[in-house]
């Protein structure tokens, strides 16, 4: 077959034969393997889309309809507005709006008009996607229980509308308008920044449930010992000269009635004494709550100065353990965690490196003068210069005072004059040599030009104001002016560059910021909200001076509970304003108890009325009503609490308590000798009716302490109390009770939320971003991951600005071809506007092409500056790392840059990269 026998011939064609048989059966088997891959392909389950509603499938009109309704931009952008708008009608509304008013009525509309829209979202979205699969997101089932309440509160107040309803509905009724406050809880799936925070911090939440379940622990603890030491020993009298408890009654000096309270802070019950821990643990007036303590004797007798005084090792140790160490074990978990979530949920630093922007540079002028006054306001001695200036103009600024003499007053006018002078001729210095575009490119530049201005503003506002006359009106408010100079102190900021690097960590934190921010005000709005529905009808110390029987709501609430009125929930505005008092832990537990500020037992109670209170006020009243026929109206008797229920309703069916009777009497006997005198300076107690005081002293020695709905609603139906608004419109009255539980959970949650979550991730984020502008972690270490590997000593921020410069530097040249130098040195600065070309090196005729030839047939800077890259020239990465070492030293004033390879090019490269560390330049 070699030699081209017949024998070959005939194997080489057998063989040819084989060749072919063996492709045609590869491609067969290919083509029946595409095949079965395909039908395998044809046979996949395909999940069937749910019929929505049970009937419609996915090609029905209707679907359809709603399917392209939901998905359109501008019914999202109109589903936006309207809950913008519920926002708005949400924080205009309190209890002090009467229903019947215009205001009322147009909130009702808008309520309808918004409770409308959401109900057509809901079903839409519920249609289009099927019940099920709308109900599988978080947001969906938010939304869909706010339209659900919703339209129970539409049916409710369509149904109760204009009847006389059981209190018991009402307050049920109530419960489903508070979950109107939950509306704007929708913002955050619309926001793509809140619902990654939102996500974020649920995520960090499950890692801490241990720390959490540890601090109660602790807490309960504590607890338990403080019920031990101090379990029904923290009661004493209102009247400080009554020692024992069967002696605390009548009146006391000051015309107030003797009452035994209890401690703010105590250990009766084990809700309490954990609820006492927690307000310890956050250090809101500790040290009243521990001598308290401390003087506590027992349960019949009062407070006695120093009793117990070895009991300050408990309350130390509780705030040691509690507030020092579980509490920011919990924060600083939290905070690790979050982080921890943070930096998986961060895009990577590719990502960050291409978004990163380069500043413009200008290239240095080329006149002589202009060259000249550059290479002065460049200068470290000029910006020595201009910062002792800074800082003297801060200190003449500091010797004004209110009444200040007249050579204080020269002091400052000549001040005022000579800086304004020193800072407008750097101002046109740096102008003239920078040029105007230059100039007005960098931040400190422009914000030093808006002081020099609004300087010379107010100076020639001042001498037209001397000159021409003009109304002193209109020159106050021109004079404004002269706030700006304040400004100036801000331009110590350029002259320090470490309050450099904190202010441009505060531009980093930005983005995170505003969103804690406004996940921050979310939660304040929300909780603000929630305050005006559940405590906007308490008592503050207004309320108890208002004219006529509107006064009587809050005349027998005891003045330790009555709110301040600048910490009350009476306006959106004012229950914000409280919400940030209680966030920073001022005298929180003051709201707290107020708040907490029951009826008898949290139910309406015939109350006993002990026999000293009822001779005082048979002696005031004149004659005995329990000796009176018990037919006649006016009969009722005391109850002291002997018998299951009072004699009255065992004798007389239906015959209200004698303590409603008291108060009614005491209501009626104090109006008629206070009639007509609304605007006497000591209303609603004037000197010319004194019995007026004595007669609310009886009633509030019978009453709880403040009056519940019932109470209340009774009054107002016999034309006791007086609740119409300032317009003259009715309005239901409101008891002035709290709730206990209600108010426990509310303050003791806004207080874990804000003040422990929210803004100690505001803390944490900046902190972390003031590491992450130095490459450190808080410990002065360098983070592992911005090491590179081989080269320690060289971080990946470092190292993507070196390669950053030298990409620009390269792009530069070859888009300018051979009449455009590569970037030679920068001048060593602070400022952007220092960026500049200055080549001392070569000729200004010098010119480069890619070749690296020049006019005098010199190398260019760029293929001067690297390395051979020859066989024999050819190094490992260490040797390469050699020829170019940055060593970053985090805190220092220079960075240290060693270039072993010769070359003056070279050298100036790397002082470019020295130049824009921090310029923003690079990532």
């Amino acid at each position: 077959a070699v030699n081209g026998g017949p024998g070959g011939t005939q194997d080489e064609g057998q063989g040819g034969t084989a060749k072919i048989n063996d492709q045609a059966a590869f491609e067969e088997a290919q083509k029946l393997h595409e095949e079965q891959q395909r039908n395998k392909a044809d046979h996949v389950p395909v999940e069937a889309v749910p019929k929505s509603c049970f009937v419609l499938d996915e090609k029905n009109p209707l679907r359809v309809a709603c399917k392209w309704l939901v998905e359109l931009k501008w019914f999202d952008r109109y589903i936006l507005g309207c809950i913008l708008l519920s926002c708005v009608s949400l924080a205009y509304e309190n209890p002090g709006i009467s229903d019947v008013s215009p205001t009322g009525l147009a909130l009702r509309d808008i309520d309808l008009f918004l409770n409308s829209s959401f109900i057509l979202e809901c079903v839409c979205k519920i249609i289009s996607l099927s019940f099920v699969v709308y109900m599988k997101s978080g947001w969906n089932k938010l939304d869909f229980l706010i339209v659900s309440t919703s339209i129970l509160d539409m049916v409710l107040t369509a149904a109760f509308s204009g009847q006389n309803v059981d209190l018991s509905v009402l307050k049920i009724f109530r419960i489903f308008r508070i979950l109107r406050a939950l509306r704007p809880l929708r913002i955050i799936a619309r926001a793509r920044g809140l619902r990654i925070l939102v996500s974020t911090i649920l995520s960090a939440t499950k890692p801490v449930l241990n720390t959490l379940g540890i601090a109660i622990v602790t807490f309960a603890l504590f607890g338990i010992l403080g019920m031990q030491l101090l379990s029904g020993k923290m009661w004493t009298c209102s009247d400080p000269l009554r020692f024992q408890k069967d002696d605390c009654r009548g009146i006391d000096e000051g015309g107030s009635p003797r009452k035994w309270v209890r401690a703010d802070v105590h250990f009766d019950r084990i809700d309490q004494a954990i609820r006492s821990l927690f307000i310890l643990a956050t250090q809101d007036d500790w040290p009243e709550h521990m001598w308290a303590g401390i003087d506590a004797t027992s349960s019949t007798t009062g407070a006695k100065q120093n009793h117990s005084l070895w009991l300050f090792i408990f309350y130390v140790f509780c705030i040691l353990v509690a507030g020092y160490l579980v509490i920011n074990i919990f924060v600083g978990v939290f905070v690790d965690c979050y982080n921890s979530v943070a930096a998986e949920m961060e895009e990577p630093l590719e990502e960050k490196l291409t978004m990163s922007r380069i500043p413009p540079i200008f290239d240095d002028p080329v006149n002589a003068v202009r060259c000249a006054v550059m290479q002065v306001v460049l200068t470290t001695s000029f910006d020595m210069f201009i910062a002792f200036f800074i800082v003297t103009n801060v200190l003449s600024m500091a010797f004004e005072s209110f009444k200040q003499s007249q050579s204080q007053t020269d002091f400052g006018v000549v001040a005022n004059y000579f800086f304004t002078f020193i800072f407008g001729w750097e101002c046109l210095a740096k102008m003239y040599a920078f040029y105007p575009r230059r100039y007005f490119s960098a931040n400190w530049n422009r914000f030093d030009f808006f002081i020099v201005f609004v300087s010379f503003a107010g100076i020639a506002i001042d001498e037209l104001g001397t000159s021409v006359g003009l109304n002193p009106t209109v020159l106050r408010v021109l004079r404004v002016f002269r706030i700006f100079r304040i400004l100036r102190a801000f331009r110590i900021f350029k002259a320090l560059k470490g309050l450099q690097a904190i202010i441009a960590t505060l531009g980093d934190s930005l983005p995170a910021l505003m969103n804690l921010f406004s996940m921050l005000g979310l939660v304040f709005f929300i909780f603000a909200v929630l305050g005006v529905t559940q405590f906007g009808t308490l008592c503050d110390d207004n309320d108890v001076g208002k004219e006529g029987l509107k006064a009587v709501r809050c005349l027998f609430t005891d003045d330790d509970s009555l709110l301040d009125h600048h910490a009350s929930f009476k306006t959106i505005f004012l229950g914000i304003l409280t919400l940030f008092r209680v966030a920073t832990g001022d005298a929180w537990g003051e709201l707290l108890a107020a708040a907490s500020v029951p009826g008898p037992n949290g139910v309406v109670l015939h109350i006993p009325v002990r026999e000293k209170e009822w001779t005082d006020f048979t002696e005031l009243l004149g004659y005995d009503p329990s000796s009176l026929d018990k037919d006649d109206p006016l009969y009722f008797t005391r109850w002291d609490g002997s018998s299951t229920a009072p004699p009255a309703l065992e004798e007389r069916s239906g015959l209200e308590a004698a303590y409603v009777q008291m108060t009614r009497i005491s209501i009626q006997k104090w109006y008629e000798g206070v009639q007509g005198m609304d605007e006497d300076a000591d209303w609603p107690f004037p000197e010319s009716a004194p019995d007026a005081a004595t007669w609310i002293t009886i009633g509030r020695q019978v009453m709880p302490g403040c009056f519940t709905d019932e109470d209340v609603i009774l009054f107002q139906q016999e034309g006791l109390v007086d609740c119409t608004t300032d317009d003259g419109y009715p309005l239901v009255c409101t008891g002035t009770c709290g709730n206990y539980w209600v108010s426990n959970i509310y303050f003791c949650a806004f207080v874990c939320i804000a003040a422990f979550v929210l803004l100690q991730l505001v803390i944490a984020v900046l902190m972390e971003q003031l590491a992450n502008q130095f490459g450190q972690d808080l410990s002065g270490r360098k983070k592992p991951q911005d090491l590179v590997t081989g080269c320690e000593e060289l971080q990946k921020p470092v190292l993507a600005r070196i390669a950053r410069r030298w990409q620009y530097n390269a792009e530069r040249f070859l888009n300018h071809n051979s009449a455009v130098r590569i970037m030679p040195a920068i001048q060593e600065s602070e400022n952007e506007e220092n960026v500049s070309f200055t080549n001392h090196s070569r000729s200004p005729d010098t010119r480069y092409n890619f070749n690296g030839e020049g006019s005098g047939g010199t190398q260019s800077p760029m293929t001067q500056a690297m390395p051979d890259s020859s066989p024999s020239n050819q190094a490992t990465g260490v040797e390469k790392a050699a020829h170019v070492t940055e060593v970053d030293k985090v805190g220092e004033s220079d960075w240290q840059h060693t270039v072993e390879s010769p070359g003056v090019e070279s050298e100036m490269m790397m002082n470019a990269v020295h130049h824009h560390r921090d310029s923003g330049t690079t990532a």
